[in-house]
């Protein structure tokens, strides 16, 4: 039941939500956004792709204990932002633990201690970044 509310909240705050306009929804522990300028406290910047914008993004949790996922779209061709991802993985001590490669769209997740990335790449009109983290101390 807790699901189907909180979905319910999602999908109204998406239709609500202006294309260009920034908003933001929190309960509790839960941060939603669209079109925001800013970056969620809980993804490192260093794995924020520079020349993109972000469409949405949405967290659960604090900051020693979330899990949430980040929209962004860029021009850049899909080639380019994997080298990028890759790239920060392996300069950042992260070990890449999957890939996949397809015509269209490229998956790598790759983990670091207790945190957990995964990061989903598609080409339309350019590239959208889907990011995926889960970091837990607790565990």
């Amino acid at each position: 039941m807790r699901y189907v509310v909180l979905f319910i909240l999602v999908f109204t705050f998406l239709s609500c939500s202006g294309d260009d306009k920034e908003s933001t929804l929190r309960l509790s522990t839960l941060r939603i956004a669209s079109n925001s300028k800013t970056l969620p406290e809980q993804v490192p910047s260093r794995f924020y792709y520079t020349d993109a914008q972000i469409v949405f993004s949405a967290v659960q949790g604090t900051l020693s204990i979330s899990e949430g996922g980040l929209v962004m779209k860029t021009s850049d061709p899909i080639d380019q932002v994997e080298k990028f991802y890759e790239n920060r993985f392996r300069e950042n001590g992260w070990k890449i633990i999957q890939t996949q490669k397809g015509q269209h769209d490229r998956l790598i997740m790759a983990e670091s201690l207790r945190r957990l990335i995964t990061v989903i790449l598609r080409e339309e009109s350019g590239t959208v970044i889907k990011l995926y983290f889960r970091r837990s101390y607790l565990d």
